[in-house]
């Protein structure tokens, strides 16, 4: 499959792009830090092309070059696109290593080298240990997903030929959700892919979900089943007993999570949709406590949603609570997991 470098050096350069911020983005580590970080991971050597993880994987492990680089790409229909490089003391992963969704990109040995590993649970110890540490992942990660949005990478392509609702609802969903999407005419859409172009395709089949990754098509799924095809729903043991158990991800659902979990309760939120809840929706907030100058809904649940995946909650959607039992204290659910049960 053909391998394709991107080049931005011809875009105009947004300052708000982070792709242009990257010290933060793509920060390197000092060599104080690594030698903290080496008591925690451990190190490997590696040969060139190297397939560290692939898009679709869940609870992937997070990695620092020591030396060499590491390639992180995205699938597309032309062939495997390089989206950036990591070099000797930079790191991979973004938002997705705070949960065990299927992750949006690959990431492979650029060249012959060493690494450090480290699985999840060796991961959160190092962001909790190590709060100098801890502080530049969690922002490099927010940035990165940021720019996987903004420029489309790792993205699945939704095709309509009119601004119907079963559209706009897919569209919602995705973006409410921070998963990157590209909206494209279906007149469009077979011009881009040669695949469209052999299919048989009538008006009311739209609109239809692209995922590069596979050549899936997807004829207007409904929420549950975007995010099943997508790797958005967590995977949830059926007798697996939780803490806490809260309704609802809303600004209040999510702190609740967050001080919940940040005290060590194993801690699952339950969501219809997406993070935020109605205030997701909202353009701006002014009434928040310690936003003075205001922020958009979605930017407080994207905010609070990680928050909450960094001390350990789940957040699983999209799910609606049909029904609980109180003698035995379960929550019984709409969607692929039937069944939560929550500690007395």
């Amino acid at each position: 499959m053909e391998t394709t470098n991107i080049d931005r050096t011809t875009e105009p350069v947004d300052p708000s792009d982070p792709y242009v911020r990257t010290a933060q983005t793509f920060p390197v580590l000092t060599e104080e830090q690594i030698e903290r970080a080496r008591l925690l991971g451990q190190e490997e050597p590696l040969p060139k092309g190297t397939i560290l993880f692939e898009r679709g994987q869940r609870s992937v492990d997070f990695f620092i070059v020591l030396q060499g680089n590491i390639e992180i790409y995205e699938h597309r229909q032309n062939g495997i696109n390089v989206v950036t490089v990591h070099g000797e003391h930079q790191f991979t992963g973004e938002l997705d290593l705070f949960n065990s969704r299927q992750i949006l990109v690959g990431g492979r040995m650029g060249e012959n080298g060493s690494v450090l590993r480290f699985n999840r649970q060796q991961f959160r110890k190092l962001i909790s240990a190590e709060p100098d540490i801890g502080e530049t992942v969690m922002r490099a990660f927010i940035l990165r997903r940021v720019g996987l949005i903004s420029h489309q990478q790792g993205a699945v392509t939704l095709i309509a030929t009119k601004e119907s609702a079963d559209k706009l609802r897919i569209e919602r969903f995705l973006r409410r959700n921070g998963y990157p999407l590209e909206v494209l005419s279906y007149d469009a859409a077979c011009q881009e892919t040669a695949f469209l172009q052999d299919v048989d395709l009538k008006e009311e089949q739209l609109p239809l979900v692209y995922i590069h990754l596979g050549e899936q098509l997807l004829h207007n799924p409904s929420n549950l089943e975007l995010a099943q095809w997508l790797g958005l729903v967590e995977v949830l043991p059926p007798d697996h007993v939780y803490d806490v158990a809260i309704v609802g991800g809303g600004p209040a659902g999510l702190s609740a999570a967050v001080y919940a979990a940040s005290e060590a309760l194993d801690t699952v939120l339950i969501e219809a949709e997406a993070p935020g809840g109605q205030a997701g929706t909202s353009s701006k907030i002014e009434n928040y406590l310690g936003f003075p100058t205001g922020i958009s809904g979605q930017a407080l649940a994207g905010r609070a949603q990680v928050q909450a995946q960094k001390f350990g909650a789940t957040i699983a959607l999209p799910f609606l609570v049909i029904a609980t039992d109180n003698s035995v204290r379960t929550q019984h659910l709409s969607g692929p997991t039937p069944l939560l049960a929550v500690k007395n």
